[in-house]
């Protein structure tokens, strides 16, 4: 395990620094399907967010081809 810049701590992810932070008002069934939805993904709030951005992503890709 590869320690962050201050040596303490897990390495950042896919070896990337993820230095932006967005904040996201959701209604309270809104976060329920993200929270269902990163389980059955087995990762987490952000990483569901970020794989359904690259799969809308490709969607549309697809779409204008």
């Amino acid at each position: 395990m590869s320690p962050n810049e201050n040596g303490m701590g897990r390495p950042f992810a896919g070896g990337d620094r993820r230095s932006t932070t967005i904040r996201l008002r959701m209604e309270p069934v809104e976060v329920e399907r993200l929270d269902r939805l990163a389980d059955k993904l087995n990762t987490t709030r952000s990483g569901a967010i970020r794989e359904g951005l690259r799969r809308l992503e490709d969607q549309i890709d697809r779409e204008q081809e």
